[in-house]
């Protein structure tokens, strides 16, 4: 069951020390509802708080019990400045992603990063029965209530979603629309008018939510430890660490280090440190790049070779099947054990370099991608894009050539001595092949050429052409050949 965590009291000290956070799961609702939540004040002086509301990708119905307000409120992304103020009493319900839509009939658009006040939808929603009485006699009128908009309702597939997708979030949208059978403009439509975000943020939203529980969730209800490797393997939905770094703090304002040091420290105040007993985050992050995923194995079997960009993809076809204590298997090796293992050291030098594959900056991945598709015959075999549904990498192939491409602005972002304000090609792409003069005629029609063919000095028949981004591609064919 999809069960967003919502940890306010750990990414505000105020918060901690003014305000009492508690859920409970009422049986009633759990078809179209996550879980009940209450804030209420843990001293009565007034004090503005930080409030941090994660992004989970439900609609909330809200009750200000102290300014006489209920309203229905969901948000696109994590909120890091919601302020409120204690000694303030706050309630409500967590739906569950899509219920909004379904017992109210409306787009979830309408709810979202917005507050729409429940007087405005439900005509028969009276405000004085909910707040004449005490705070304490609230949680039994909304549930009450959301038992009445639930009882002759059954969850549609969109209410159902997320519960099937939790534990194993398709990589790509591409898997997602596969998935549910439809186009990606069925799915825009759709995600929109029952979440009101896209479906590259429900991804990213799961992916996000899922790995933020396997880091929490370190033992099962009877105290055993789950802190197996075959569990933290299943981190596979980013192409490297630093990319699972970056999306982990974009959404809670903390690397999975700090997130982990604040849980420690708040379970060590309250008496419950056992779940991060002999944590290994550095371990558990490690398998975030270690991508035996339809993308590794694409790269395997298309070249079974170590890609250049070795935290993405080296390693790709066995790192998978080492033990957890191994995750580096030559990191503590002694002098002796390498001699031994490496006994035939001649014959491996020969093949210690395997392959080399450039991994071009351009500034539109999408638009680079056609260009290839079409001019060059390039076919696609696997891409990441990010909540926008921006590419931000992607991986080309042709016959026996592999190509990368990666946006500037997310390249540079990985490898800062790589800054530039605009993509300047500083590289042409030189590329042998059977049939030079089928080739030109074809690619000449479809793209600028810098050269006709013509015959080096060094007994070669050549042309030149540049793709979308300015890179030079130089075709070449011996003159025997020719």
């Amino acid at each position: 069951m999809y069960y967003p965590l919502q940890v306010p009291y750990l990414l505000d000290e105020t918060y901690a020390k003014y305000i009492n956070y508690t859920e409970e799961i009422p049986p009633s609702i759990t078809d179209f509802a996550i879980c009940i939540w209450q804030m209420t004040p843990l001293k009565h002086d007034l004090k503005p708080v930080n409030h941090v509301i994660l992004f989970d990708g439900g609609i909330d119905l809200v009750i200000d019990y102290d300014n006489q307000q209920i309203g229905y409120a969901g948000m696109s992304k994590t909120v890091f400045d919601d302020t409120m103020f204690s000694p303030h009493r706050f309630m409500g319900v967590r739906l569950k992603p899509g219920a909004f839509q379904q017992l109210t009939g409306l787009s979830a658009e309408n709810a979202m990063d917005r507050f729409l006040r429940l007087e405005e939808i439900d005509t028969s929603f009276d405000k004085k029965e909910w707040f004449q009485q005490p705070f304490e006699n609230v949680k039994t009128t909304l549930i009450n209530y959301l038992e009445k908009i639930m009882w002759d309702k059954e969850p549609d597939q969109f209410v159902n979603l997320f519960d099937t997708l939790c534990d194993h979030p398709p990589e790509t949208t591409t898997e997602l629309y596969e998935f549910l059978h439809y186009s990606p403009r069925q799915c825009q439509r759709n995600f929109n008018k029952h979440y009101g975000i896209s479906p590259q943020k429900v991804l990213s939203v799961l992916r996000f939510q899922y790995c933020l529980k396997l880091l929490v969730n370190r033992q099962d209800p009877d105290g055993n430890d789950q802190d197996s490797n075959a569990k933290k393997q299943e981190m596979i939905y980013f192409y490297d660490q630093s990319h699972f770094i970056r999306d982990f703090k974009k959404h809670i304002g903390l690397s999975p280090f700090e997130f982990l040091d604040r849980y420690t420290q708040f379970g060590l105040k309250n008496g419950d440190c056992n779940q991060f007993s002999g944590i290994n985050l550095n371990e558990i992050i490690s398998q975030t790049s270690n991508r035996h995923s339809s993308l590794g194995e694409k790269i395997s079997q298309t070249s079974n070779r170590h890609s250049p960009l070795g935290e993405k993809m080296s390693q790709i076809s066995n790192t998978h099947d080492l033990p957890s204590n191994k995750i580096n298997p030559v990191a503590n090796i002694n002098n002796d054990e390498f001699k031994k293992n490496n006994s035939s050291d001649k014959q491996e030098k020969k093949e210690m370099f395997k392959n080399i594959t450039p991994n071009l900056m351009v500034e539109d991945v999408r638009e680079t991608i056609v260009f290839y598709k079409d001019v060059l015959g390039f076919s696609i075999i696997d891409s990441v894009q990010n909540e926008d549904g921006i590419f931000t990498f992607a991986i080309l192939q042709k016959e026996g050539l592999l190509l990368m491409l990666h946006q500037r602005l997310d390249l540079i972002e990985e490898y800062p001595t790589l800054h530039t304000d605009a993509v300047h090609p500083s590289l042409t792409l030189y590329t042998t092949v059977a049939n030079l003069e089928k080739l030109f005629e074809e690619v000449s029609k479809k793209t600028t050429v810098l050269k006709e063919i013509n015959t080096t000095f060094y007994g070669a028949k050549e042309f030149a052409v540049t793709d979308n981004n300015g890179y030079v591609w130089t075709f070449a064919q011996a003159e025997s050949q020719a």
